[in-house]
């Protein structure tokens, strides 16, 4: 009944916020709000963004995206200023037991960072400029305090739809 569609960045520090925010909606509206993630890392001031999002994929291919998705949010501090590709997103892999050699092949799999790259594109043309910014049935909202402000309308519409 409500769609919210999310571009977020991993590296980004309103996207962490943001994702305690969500998960709390999600628990509270589980049978009314279906959460579409989308990736939108800013490749030009993140650097490890788009690996980040392609990781998170590749543990989603295994079942785990929401759980690797937690750990790059939760620990975002030990990762995101690395000068080399951060040893963090295969501890995070073994961490939650997923088939290591399938995770690192995922990693570069064509097909994985083309969804990333067609995510970042659907943000481009839905104007998104910054992180995170949210699509509420079709109500643009950005950063933390706009999605709440609109979550203030669910009961509402939700009565509306009966």
């Amino acid at each position: 009944k409500i769609q919210i569609y999310e571009f977020t960045d991993y590296y980004c520090p309103a996207c962490k916020a943001a994702n305690g925010h969500l998960k709390n909606l999600l628990a509270a509206y589980k049978d009314s709000v279906r959460l579409n993630f989308k990736h939108y890392p800013l490749t030009m001031i993140h650097l490890w963004s788009f690996d980040a999002a392609a990781g998170a994929d590749c543990a989603g291919r295994q079942g785990k995206f929401t759980e690797y998705a937690d750990l790059l949010f939760r620990n975002q501090e030990k990762w995101a200023y690395a000068k080399e590709r951060p040893k963090e997103f295969l501890e995070y892999a073994k961490e939650l037991k997923l088939d290591l050699p399938a995770f690192e092949k995922c990693a570069g799999d064509e097909v994985v960072l083309r969804q990333v790259k067609l995510d970042m594109a659907e943000g481009d043309i839905r104007g998104v400029n910054s992180t995170p910014t949210f699509f509420v049935n079709g109500k643009r909202a950005v950063g933390s305090g706009q999605l709440l402000d609109q979550a203030k309308l669910f009961d509402n519409f939700l009565k509306e739809r009966k």
